[in-house]
């Protein structure tokens, strides 16, 4: 088929929009007031596109698809997600006493209704407290047995056409800690129903997590990778964990990051991606200090550093490198690399950074230096094979702004 998009925007009264467009970005369902849904309030919890660096909110990350049917406009591809947030009223316990008013994390979705004023979305969540109980009773946990619905699997394609949808759940009994993979599909979702299966992840504990999906270079185009989560293993290190995708199974190259000074403890770190080619990893993570890559093939493990330019020159401002995963070089020669926007700082420049010979270097092809009359923005997808570009505004006179590109090869 061909691509659709979903657009996120809010306005000025922070109102938050989701328009659903074709591929010529035109309105998907037939005009506007049937393709732009307005998030109704309250809003509970909801979808963020952008991370700060301290934020462990990875709902972005966690966005999954479930097709619902729309009275008047059919099959719509309705937004899943994982987000820190409350129990929206429609699916609070009805008991007074039994209400949960905690903030934490949860499944949620979007359910699309036309109204006569266009089209809303719902805030809804997958977790109530009819699902917790039939999990709990189903699996025989007692009132103090731990209990978390803790991250979500990631989609193909042809998985977001079938609506399935697999969380991965932690869960405590007589004191040892276990995980669960619970299925569901286009006809059991909306129903709170699924399968539970054990699932095996090597002892390692994957509790308070933040959860990402690894960029898969194998092929000519970057795919879709395992499931990695980043857990806090000390004050002074982070694990991260891969999770095959295709049958569920923990991959044993789960990656050690431990910080050789005290300038990289917790909570100044940001796991940035993941990579997989043939049977190694790369890993990358950010500190207030560093960017860290862990590479690992087999029983061959590598650390490689290089310092983050800050500034703080405003009292309790801190501006600092943007830094974004992507890749370099064409077809099957892909490698991992990583995009920092300098400008912020003094420099008014963008490179490319990517690993060789045991260190993060800046090809001189690959280091743009930004004209005053421009700003940088994020790498844009460019060209058939998965490869970026640099992406660049400039006003050009008074009232004329031109988008220039250079592809990162």
């Amino acid at each position: 088929g061909r691509p659709d998009y979903l657009l996120h925007y809010k306005t000025f009264d922070n109102v938050l929009y989701y328009a659903y467009l074709n591929d010529n970005l035109q309105p998907l369902f037939g005009n506007t007031q049937n393709s732009v849904f307005k998030l109704s309030k309250p809003v509970t919890a909801w979808l963020k596109f952008k991370l700060d660096l301290n934020d462990r909110d990875d709902s972005y990350e966690s966005l999954r698809f479930m097709p619902y049917t729309v009275p008047g406009l059919g099959a719509i591809a309705a937004p899943v997600f994982m987000a820190e947030g409350y129990i929206p009223e429609i699916d609070q316990n009805p008991d007074p006493f039994e209400r949960v008013i905690s903030l934490r994390r949860r499944l949620y979705y979007y359910e699309p209704k036309l109204t006569p004023d266009g089209a809303e979305f719902i805030n809804r969540t997958w977790i109530s407290y009819k699902t917790i109980k039939k999990v709990r009773v189903e699996l025989g946990l007692r009132d103090r047995d731990y209990l978390d619905f803790a991250f979500i699997f990631p989609q193909t394609p042809q998985d977001v056409i079938n609506g399935k949808i697999e969380l991965g759940i932690a869960w405590s009994k007589n004191d040892e800690l276990y995980y669960s993979k619970l299925s569901m599909d286009r006809n059991s979702f909306y129903k709170r129903e699924y399968t539970i299966s054990p699932m095996d992840v090597g002892g390692t504990n994957l509790v308070g997590h933040v959860a990402k999906t690894a960029i898969n270079l194998d092929g000519v185009i970057p795919t879709q990778g395992s499931l990695t989560l980043d857990t806090l293993y000390s004050f002074t290190s982070s694990r991260v964990a891969y999770i095959d995708n295709a049958d569920r199974a923990f991959m044993s190259q789960s990656v050690n990051l431990s910080p050789i000074n005290e300038k990289h403890k917790f909570p100044g770190r940001y796991f940035i991606r993941g990579y997989e080619k043939g049977n190694a990893t790369y890993t990358f993570v950010m500190t207030f200090e560093n960017l860290i890559m862990k590479y690992q093939s087999g029983s061959v493990e590598k650390q490689v550093e290089r310092p983050i330019t800050k500034s703080s020159s405003l009292p309790t401002y801190s501006f600092g490198e943007n830094i974004e995963a992507l890749t370099a070089g064409t077809g099957n020669q892909k490698i991992p690399a990583i995009y920092v926007d300098a400008t912020s700082i003094n420099a008014q420049h963008a490179y490319v950074l990517i690993p060789q010979n045991d260190q993060l270097i800046v090809p001189l092809d690959l280091n743009i230096q930004i004209p005053p009359n421009c700003i940088s923005k994020n790498p844009v997808p460019w060209g058939q094979q998965g490869e970026s570009a640099f992406s660049i505004i400039c006003q050009d006179s008074k009232d004329t702004f031109s988008i220039r590109h250079m592809p990162i090869r």
